[in-house]
């Protein structure tokens, strides 16, 4: 049985002031896995995350969902959470999530649905800038 692919690389090869960052990289991530990205400082792990979600210009083939990397249709179907946080800290957990939801037009129920899943019920109107580094990367991620 044939495992549907989430993403798909094949000779990736990403330039940056003439420097090669990623060179001929090839792989295959199967749809409903988590894979972990791990290397050293500058090894590039954050450069292929940006091709990834379409913001990185890059050489050889890679598809999300069946789709070109950076491609109008996988911008309501692809997120990630950078290393610093990119949400408010002046605003509460539920504003911050309310505020992307519409910027996504996300369905308004699914708000409510995030806060339980990112387990953060208890600090839905607390500041974010209040919130503990965790609870913070959370808040990150169900933006994401």
């Amino acid at each position: 049985m044939k495992q549907e692919l989430a993403i798909v690389s094949k000779n990736l090869v990403v330039t940056k002031e003439h420097e090669s960052i990623l060179n001929d990289l090839s792989f295959e991530v199967v749809k409903g896995t988590v894979t972990g990205l791990i290397g050293p400082s500058g090894s590039g792990k954050t450069t292929l995350m940006r091709a990834i979600v379409g913001v990185q210009k890059y050489d050889g083939s890679l598809t999300i969902l069946g789709e070109q990397a950076g491609s109008r249709g996988l911008r309501k179907k692809i997120g990630y959470v950078t290393q610093a946080p990119a949400i408010y800290p002046d605003l509460t957990v539920l504003q911050n999530i309310r505020y992307f939801a519409t910027l996504t037009s996300a369905p308004k129920p699914q708000i409510e649905l995030v806060i339980e899943q990112i387990r953060l019920i208890k600090q839905r109107h607390q500041l974010v800038e209040q919130l503990s580094g965790g609870q913070t990367a959370r808040v990150s991620l169900a933006v994401a």
